[in-house]
């Protein structure tokens, strides 16, 4: 593959050379690389490259450019904690999750959750990261029923809810 073929695909496919790198495997500078023909790919990433061409920019994967939520915002959405009762309620919807989840990386994984020795694991590692902070109650003094509505209704971690001020 020539690099004008190179650029053609990156352009066909719509993504920057870092976007075509990650969906390869490989980093910027090789795809810098390759169009501007210091290198030449392995017949295994032509292959690769034609494939993505096949299926079209939809195949590669892409971080969302422009501002970045924080997780406090997320946190604070009322519409997340409407869809983790309804995930709490229907094992069924549970499970879809679960299949559809296992697409997507973990952005908390660290070098010794990634060398967990199974899917199980890794898994169980990032619920009882997540639950941590979100189940922990903003202040001790809350009583267990409270508390219980806090994790139900919205997380506890975020002070500013539209929480009555007083606790009964």
């Amino acid at each position: 593959m020539s690099p004008s073929e190179i650029k053609l695909v990156r352009s066909e496919l719509k993504c920057t050379a870092k976007e075509l790198g990650a969906a390869l495997g490989i980093d910027q500078a090789t795809v810098m690389k390759w169009e501007s023909g210091e290198l030449f790919p392995t017949k295994k990433y032509v292959d690769h490259m034609n494939g993505l061409r096949a299926k079209g920019p939809a195949a590669v994967p892409r971080k969302a450019r422009g501002a970045q939520v924080s997780p406090m915002q997320v946190l604070a959405d009322p519409t997340l904690w409407q869809v983790v009762r309804k995930l709490i309620a229907h094992k069924k919807l549970r499970d879809e999750v679960i299949k559809i989840a296992a697409a997507y990386g973990d952005p908390n994984d660290t070098a010794s959750d990634r060398e967990s020795s199974t899917l199980a694991e890794r898994k169980t590692l990032a619920l009882h990261r997540h639950f941590a902070v979100v189940v922990q109650p903003a202040s001790a003094s809350l009583n267990s029923a409270h508390r219980h509505s806090r994790l139900i209704n919205r997380p506890a971690c975020i002070p500013d809810c539209n929480a009555p001020s007083k606790v009964r």
